[in-house]
């Protein structure tokens, strides 16, 4: 029957990842062998092998049978997850077979040799010499169409590649101080190149400074803040003093190679704390300023960029007119090129306006040009300035009417990239016409297409000012906000049906909106949309006064089963801000809780009982006593975290009997499941496991996937340290799977760990370092610091049973740092005393003791409590 039950679950994460075969975002199909030189992260490499593996037909689980891995494996190798490296060490192991060629090598892979080897190549490229996961490609825009020529300019960097050894800073300017010239494409250009790709072996980093934006040039603060997210930081631990931020960041760039890539800078002072300090890194600047400071006082290299060169602006506007350009004789181009002013953007414009709008003789349009270039002048004191708006306003007055509000309306959108049903909501046109004014749009290069394969549309910063310029319509924001609150409620439905009665509402949007055929669809969706709702939130001030604290209350859930802390702590902030501006004590008070949760994952938990009091006290002025309980409870579950298990009892059995009397089943089940653990903490494991089963009951019942999660993997914890291995393991499993299938990113870290754990007792260690690993990986990405610190405690334990004595000290030792952070004593004395246990078994008795002497003076919980108790008797003994 065991057997069984694992069959089917692996059944199951099988069709998980076909499902994602189906349906992943990254669904292009590329073949040539420069397509698979240019993959340049895990995610990318997996995107290849799932449309390589579609497009031939074949099964994940006969695949993963066939080179001898689980379906789970190969699943996370398909998301770009926990690839292999090629083991240095294989020689000394016989029977070691590379399972990542050996999918290669499959013949039913269809793999031509060359691209085999180009493949593997990638991934060793990716994972060669690394002990933790590479830094994702942080927000670098996808590589340049049609760039053409700065040979010199691709030179000094491929120059400053020595140098970044020593630590270094490249300035890309404009010699005339506009936009439009090339910077940006310079930098992610290069960025892109193999060799770059080679020496910043550890990743990149990308951040916006929007130094010449209008509404808000980013301050060095927040940028550092940005930085140190993407870096993997805690965003507990991140500090508010400026100096400390810059140290933090300095700190965490030292020992690895990263680029840094620093677009549209204002100033030195923005800039310079965001400058390496170390050997291995290096920045790349852009700037309409030259940052002359930065020479002087950092030795940063200059690299300035003006018009294109005639030649090359002449090749670039053959490279975008294509077929085009062969009927304009070589004259034609050069006045062309000339009335652009050389510059690359207004280049690309003027060439898809000639293809779409003029369609005549290339002197003709020249000559048109020209006379938009002298009502340009009126508002304009820079040549390049007044070619840029000469062109970009002869673009737009050369769109149709309705086009050119679509490109008014279109520039108002607060993220970086939109979808067609954006796009028509802010448009309030049904999708037939929205794509076909986007398409009109694009031919103009007014708008790009970003993801082809999503049908996602960006727009360059000077486009988007000048749209936003001329737009005069004020009812595009609220449509747009109303149609992303609504969809974002229909996707949350579907992942989370059971607290749909917890969240807001919403009428259907009077424009077209998108409906999901399935959860997996659902999930998609919030993850692609995650930054445009945040951005929405952060920028509604005017148009939608509420939008933050209706998506604080619609996301929560969301962001916190998948790990999006950061995002989070930001969205229930703004919430709190927007609610005390309306005087919303209800809306407050709900976001105060949700704010407290947050900090609570990320193990502040100080931070967290300070908000769970102050909603508590606003639910308490309101009468509202269902909030005054669901506070409580809160409050319960960090008693229970720091140790304080008699009055976490008395909180979590006031709650119980509060949500039983008003029928609330949902807030009963969750309260089970704390209470469970309460009673566990207090030695009483018969209750705690009967607690667990219903909870888990309730939630099956209700269809809370989220806490059946929880109660499953609650459920295996208890059986496993009660003895029933096998009931362990198939409680974990289920977990598991439910985990990856709802995205709960959290729960999959500690589900693994505890797998880790179940396969460490029953002796398969090779399979507890796997999980264990995996689930670090995860812990760390979605910065929950407590599961961090279990983690490495059940790998120093693993390290302790393998009789690597050294490796155990050190997983506990940074375990103790983790568990220092999160205050908790129960986990500070598990791992003090896996200390004292690993110096008894090295002969260090004195020191044994003084480990267990710690453990015993925290520890709440009564099973660490006796394992401290035995072991301190132990070393008495030894040390005689």
């Amino acid at each position: 029957m065991f057997q069984s039950v694992v069959g089917k679950v692996w059944k199951r994460v099988d069709q998980l990842g076909e499902a994602a075969l189906a349906t992943d975002s990254h669904s292009a199909k590329p073949r040539s062998l420069a397509d698979i030189e240019a993959i340049s992260s895990p995610r990318q490499l997996g995107a290849w092998l799932k449309s390589h593996i579609r497009s031939q037909g074949l099964n994940v689980t006969k695949l993963a049978a066939k080179i001898g891995v689980a379906p789970a494996t190969l699943y996370y190798w398909l998301k770009g997850e926990h690839l292999p490296q090629l083991a240095s060490s294989s020689a000394e192991d016989d029977s070691y077979e590379d399972k990542f060629y050996a999918l290669l090598a499959l013949t039913e892979m269809n793999l031509p040799e060359v691209h085999r080897h180009a493949l593997d190549d990638v991934r060793v490229l990716l994972t060669e010499g690394r002990e933790e996961p590479r830094l994702p490609l942080r927000g670098l825009p996808g590589n340049v169409r049609h760039f053409t020529g700065r040979a010199e300019a691709l030179s000094r960097l491929d120059a400053q590649l020595r140098a970044h050894r020593r630590a270094s800073t490249v300035v890309i300017s404009a010699v005339s101080g506009t936009g439009g010239v090339g910077k940006t494409a310079l930098a992610v250009h290069w960025a892109h190149s193999a060799k770059a790709r080679r020496a910043f072996e550890d990743g990149y980093l990308y951040v916006n400074l929007h130094g010449f934006s209008p509404e808000h040039p980013l301050t060095t603060t927040m940028a550092l803040n940005k930085l140190l997210l993407n870096l993997g930081v805690d965003p507990s631990q991140i500090p508010a003093d400026a100096d400390a931020l810059a140290a933090m960041y300095q700190e965490h760039l030292n020992g690895r190679a990263i680029l840094i890539v620093l677009d549209n800078a204002l100033d030195e002072p923005q800039v310079r704390p965001l400058l390496p300090g170390f050997p291995g890194c290096m920045a790349v600047v852009t700037s309409r300023n030259s940052l002359a400071g930065l020479m002087a006082s950092d030795g940063a290299v200059p690299i300035q960029l003006d018009r294109l060169p005639g030649k090359e602006a002449v090749a670039l506007l053959s490279s975008f007119l294509g077929g085009a350009a062969l009927n304009a004789d070589g004259s034609g181009l050069s006045e062309l090129a000339k009335e652009c002013a050389y510059l690359p953007l207004t280049l690309r414009i003027a060439a898809a306006s000639f293809l779409c709008v003029h369609r005549g003789k290339l002197n003709d349009f020249t000559n048109a040009l020209r006379a938009n270039r002298l009502e340009a002048l009126k508002t304009s004191d820079s040549d390049d300035l007044t070619a840029i708006k000469a062109v970009m306003s002869w673009s737009y007055k050369h769109l149709t009417p309705a086009a050119a509000q679509a490109f008014r309306l279109l520039g108002l959108h607060p993220g970086d990239e939109q979808d067609i049903y954006a796009a028509a909501a802010l448009l309030g046109a049904d999708l037939k016409t929205t794509e076909k004014l986007m398409s009109e749009l694009c031919e103009a290069s007014l708008l790009e297409l970003s993801d082809p394969a999503e049908n996602r549309f960006g727009m360059h910063d000077l486009l988007r000012d000048y749209a936003r310029s001329l737009a005069d319509d004020d009812r595009a924001l609220p449509r747009l906000y109303a149609q992303y609150q609504y969809t974002a409620s229909v996707a949350m439905d579907m992942l989370y049906p059971a607290e749909k009665s917890r969240r807001p509402s919403f009428p259907p949007p009077e424009t077209v909106h998108r409906s999901f055929a399935d959860f997996t669809a659902a999930k998609a969706w919030l993850a692609t949309e995650r930054p445009n709702l945040l951005a929405c939130a952060a920028h509604s001030v005017s148009a939608s006064p509420t939008c933050a604290r209706d998506l604080s209350r619609t996301l929560f859930r969301y962001l916190e089963a998948t790990g999006h802390n950061g995002d989070a702590l930001l969205l229930h902030a703004n919430a709190i801000r927007e609610c005390q501006a309306m005087g919303d004590l209800a809306g407050e008070a709900t976001a105060l809780n949700y704010l407290g949760a947050n900090w609570w994952l990320l193990g502040n938990s100080s931070a967290a009982l300070d908000h769970y009091q102050q909603a508590r006290k606003l639910f308490s002025q309101l009468g509202d006593r269902a909030g005054e309980a669901r506070s409580r409870g809160n409050i319960g579950v960090i008693c229970e975290r720091t140790g304080q298990y008699d009055e976490a009892l008395e909180h979590c059995q006031y709650v119980l009997e509060f949500f039983r009397e008003n029928g609330d089943r949902l807030a009963e089940a969750r309260t089970l499941g704390n209470l469970g653990l309460v009673l566990w903490r207090k030695g009483q494991y018969e209750p705690a496991i009967d607690h667990y089963r219903r909870a888990r009951f309730l939630a099956h019942e209700l269809g809370d996937l989220v806490l059946e999660c929880l109660s499953l993997n609650n459920l295996g914890e208890g059986y496993r340290l009660t003895g029933n291995l096998e009931a362990a393991l198939d409680h974990h499993e289920r977990a598991l799977a439910i985990a990856r299938r709802i995205g709960d990113r959290t729960g999959e870290a500690r589900i693994l760990s505890n797998l880790g754990e179940n396969h460490r007792i029953s002796g398969n260690l090779k399979a507890a370092l796997d999980h264990h690993q995996q689930a670090l990986v995860i812990s760390r990405e979605t910065r929950h610091r407590y599961t961090e610190g279990l983690v490495l405690n059940n790998l120093g334990l693993l390290s302790q049973t393998e009789g690597r004595l050294d490796d155990a000290i050190r997983s506990y030792q940074d375990a103790l740092e983790v568990a220092r952070d999160t205050k908790d004593p129960n986990l500070r004395s598990m791992i003090l005393n896996g200390l004292g246990e690993t110096a008894r078994l090295s002969g260090d008795f004195a020191v044994a003791v003084n480990h267990h002497e710690r453990a015993l003076a925290i520890a709440a919980d009564m099973t660490e409590k006796a394992r401290a108790d035995i072991g301190l008797n132990r070393a008495r003994a030894d040390l005689g």
